[in-house]
């Protein structure tokens, strides 16, 4: 991201955390490997649609949780790449890669 990215007044950010590109050795050198995430934050007063990121990154994506309804269970939607997903106002989004 650049300044003008952090200064040009968008209230939404979203991200991959990739499970497959870790980097590091476990503890006995072997590869470590681990779910993969979407992060989808909006701190905007209004709700605001995302754009989810293309197969390349994940076939489907399923809810780990919600911050606007805490409530709703873990994997109770899946979400297909490429879709919208509208995000609350002030709330986060996060998906667990699911293939």
């Amino acid at each position: 991201m650049t300044q003008g990215d952090w200064s040009g007044g968008a209230r939404r950010l979203g991200f991959f955390l990739n499970g497959e590109g870790i980097t590091a050795p476990g503890p006995g050198g072997e590869r470590v490997e681990d779910d993969s995430f979407l992060l989808l934050f909006n701190a905007s007063a209004e709700d605001s649609a995302f754009t989810l990121p293309s197969r390349r990154f994940g076939k489907h994506w399923a809810l780990v949780f919600d911050t606007f309804d805490p409530d709703v269970a873990a994997g109770s939607r899946i979400v297909d790449a490429g879709s919208e997903l509208v995000i609350a106002s002030r709330s986060l989004t996060l998906l667990r890669r699911r293939d």
